[in-house]
């Protein structure tokens, strides 16, 4: 009975540690890492690596993580803000231009549910829908939510992708087909091969 009942009480603490640091089951916490592998262009490299490095403050005094994603030559940063029901990607801020805050570049809206949309900015030609909840073979079999992102700035430019999300994990998998005057470095798939969370 005695080991029965310390049982469910370290369940109970890990699941109210999990519930505190994953909210939204987005894994926001510095320290976390994740390695993809890739095909796509640029064809000079086989994985993407994508890692939680630091906090920050953002212009507004919101706090947020800074992701890096590294690839062939390619460094690319994001600034995550998270809070109950959002977590939103910003382009690096520029700290002494007006306006100082930066624009979205992505953006969840949770609780995911099959048939949802939101946009990633004001406009509404920045897209993203929810379309199902599926099983996906990475590895190992994840159940995910396959998300499309579909872009139509205008001109010579656009973003069609679709991804798989696991609530507690991340990204899954992403089929990137982003084009501006052409190709974006990382477009391709992305496929989750190894990531370790705090």
């Amino acid at each position: 009975m005695y080991r029965l009942l310390l049982s469910v009480m370290i369940m109970a603490v890990a699941c109210n540690k999990e519930n505190h640091t994953i909210p939204n089951g987005f894994p926001n916490q510095v320290g976390n890492h994740w390695v993809y592998r890739f095909s796509g262009y640029p064809q000079n490299t086989d994985s993407i690596v994508v890692d939680i490095t630091s906090t920050v403050r953002l212009p507004n005094g919101e706090p947020a993580t800074v992701w890096v994603t590294r690839f062939a030559n390619f460094t690319d940063t994001s600034y995550v803000s998270s809070s109950p029901g959002e977590v939103v990607f910003y382009f690096p801020p520029c700290y002494n231009c007006i306006p100082s805050m930066p624009a979205p570049r992505f953006r969840y809206v949770f609780p995911l549910q099959v048939g949802n949309q939101w946009f990633v900015t004001a406009g509404g030609n920045d897209t993203i829908k929810v379309l199902s909840l599926a099983s996906i073979q990475v590895g190992k079999g994840f159940d995910a939510y396959v998300l499309s992102r579909t872009r139509q700035p205008g001109g010579n430019s656009y973003t069609r992708d679709t991804l798989w999300f696991m609530p507690g994990v991340g990204m899954i998998k992403l089929h990137r087909d982003a084009f501006n005057l052409g190709p974006l470095p990382g477009n391709g798939v992305w496929e989750l091969a190894s990531y370790s969370l705090r």
